[in-house]
């Protein structure tokens, strides 16, 4: 029997976003799920679009709340604090399933024996480009940062619960799984596409930060890698230094056709 999956989504002031997000989740095939909807008080149309949501698809367990926060990775603690499922997932608002099929494909033999499934994803760029990014085999090598993606990854709520989101970091997801990893947890992975979302979120609006504190973080967990991850992210920063100062120089439509080519020519190769 498939086990009960708990559905996270944080949400603020973006009803459109939601609005896909709800598409998405009301097209799974799997329906051993919950979802649970974290608002932070929004002023839009975020309260009725959840209302109509829930006449709509009545066979949905839908459950959310709407109220003030202390910023994303604390509504998502509130949402796992809330998660009754064996399994939770993150998929916050604009954040979509990649196919109906995803959570039936995972579950398709039971629950797992991991306590933390990954898989693949795409980022979703503007101008209508979408990169398929194909994470590494388990264990993934978490000192190089965040090789995974919250949005492609599944957690026992045990652990989730265990090990909740700081609040003093803007790399939290990281943070997480790195230490689920260097306390014990079983991570395995699936070669399945798990999410689609759209590039612009917290950690890509302030990457040098994010990047910053996955790199404090590595050192902190993974200390006998120090060197190898001081020069990993010495690298990750000049490349990112290197594509904020094209996509500041150059139109944003050629940046952005750059981006395509360079993605086609790695993958043809």
């Amino acid at each position: 029997m498939p086990p009960l999956c708990s559905i996270v989504t944080v949400t603020y002031n973006a009803a459109a976003a939601l609005r896909k997000t709800m598409e998405s989740v009301a097209a799974l095939a799997f329906t051993n799920f919950e979802w649970i909807v974290i608002d932070g008080a929004s002023q839009d149309d975020t309260l009725n679009a959840l209302t109509d949501f829930a006449a709509r698809y009545p066979h949905i367990r839908l459950h959310w709340i709407s109220e003030k926060d202390n910023g994303i990775y604390d509504a998502m603690n509130k949402g796992i604090g809330m998660a009754k499922g064996e399994w939770v997932c993150l998929m916050n608002a604009g954040d979509v399933f990649h196919s109906p099929e995803v959570l039936s494909t995972i579950f398709v033999h039971g629950s797992p024996a991991a306590d933390v499934i990954y898989g693949n994803y795409c980022i979703v760029y503007p101008r209508g480009f979408a990169k398929a990014k194909y994470t590494p085999p388990a264990p993934p090598p978490l000192w190089q940062g965040m090789v995974i993606n919250h949005q492609s990854v599944l957690i026992k709520t045990q652990w989730a619960q265990r090990f909740p989101y700081r609040l003093d970091s803007i790399a939290a997801d990281y943070i997480q799984l790195a230490t689920m990893l260097v306390h014990g947890a079983a991570f395995q992975h699936v070669d399945v596409f798990i999410a689609d979302y759209e590039d612009g979120g917290q950690s890509a609006q302030r990457k040098e930060q994010y990047l910053n504190d996955c790199r404090d973080a590595a050192l902190q967990l993974f200390p006998e890698k120090a060197t190898a991850i001081q020069e990993h992210f010495k690298c990750l920063l000049v490349q990112h230094r290197f594509n904020l100062l094209l996509q500041n120089i150059l139109p944003l439509r050629f940046f952005y056709w750059l981006m395509r080519v360079k993605y086609r020519i790695e993958n043809f190769r």
